[in-house]
């Protein structure tokens, strides 16, 4: 299983990192001026079996320890992809001659303001589910606030929604193309002859295109805009992840599902009018 390297080991790292990248020559900074992180945090070691410099006989815990891991610049992990270049050894080497050079820096990531929002939000979800699961006025109907998802899976539940709208929204749209047939059928079912219906002009029946523009026009285009805007989402929220890891390998397989969905979008995507 995976796991994410400790606040106390991410403190140690970027502390001996002169917030630099860790590639020799290479003067990139790992944390911007707005205190972004624009730096990758780096395995040497692969923590996934795919990855690269994969070692089996690794425990997981030796995989994010601090002696495995190294900050680098995004043009140069890429660079450092290269197994036959830069073996285990090499980017040990560049680790530690890095390393030396800023040992007296002391580059500080304030990691306490960190751990008390990480803190107060943890408090807050506990907090949320407390009051969704057992302070809600109307337990029995109470909806579910999913408040231990991740992004992830809250896009797919809203995929799940939005589809299942879709479907409504045809159900409706079916129900308005029936109803001329229905009136007609009902008067018939009471001997009323609806055959001077015939002589009404289709535009001053209320019943004959109900509600066309809001089904063929205004939900479709709300839906696609939903359903993009989503993709948008979360391909950003992924770029995010793949700077601090770099080798998840089901994120990296998303992305380039939703960067050709993305680019079909962008390239064909229109209004109905």
């Amino acid at each position: 299983m995976r796991l994410s390297p400790t606040q106390c080991t991410l403190k140690a790292l970027f502390a001996k990192s002169g917030n630099r990248c860790a590639f020799p020559g290479c003067d990139n900074t790992l944390i911007d001026a707005e205190g972004n992180c624009i730096g990758i945090i780096c395995h040497i070691e692969a923590a996934n079996p795919l990855g690269e410099r994969f070692n089996e006989r690794q425990s997981d815990l030796e995989r994010r320890h601090i002696g495995n891991l190294l900050l680098l610049c995004h043009q140069h992990h890429i660079v450092t992809n290269n197994v036959e270049v830069y073996t285990v050894e090499k980017l040990k080497q560049m680790k530690l001659d890095h390393e030396l050079k800023f040992e007296s820096y002391g580059y500080q990531i304030d990691y306490e303001v960190l751990s008390k929002i990480s803190s107060a939000m943890e408090q807050f979800w506990h907090k949320i589910k407390w009051l969704n699961t057992s302070e809600h006025q109307c337990p029995d109907l109470a909806m579910e606030i999913r408040s231990g998802a991740s992004f992830l899976d809250l896009a797919k539940v809203i995929r799940e929604h939005l589809n299942n709208l879709e479907g409504f929204c045809d159900s409706l749209k079916d129900s308005d193309d029936t109803l001329e047939t229905e009136i007609i059928t009902l008067l018939e079912k009471h001997n009323i002859d609806p055959t001077s219906l015939e002589h009404i002009p289709y535009y001053e029946k209320p019943f004959v295109n109900r509600n066309w523009e809001t089904h063929c026009l205004a939900i479709p285009n709300f839906i696609t805009s939903i359903r993009l805007n989503l993709d948008l989402i979360e391909l950003k929220y992924l770029h995010l992840h793949l700077i601090v890891y770099p080798s998840d390998l089901d994120a990296k397989k998303r992305v380039k599902i939703l960067k050709k969905q993305v680019e079909e979008y962008a390239n064909c995507v229109s209004h109905r009018d």
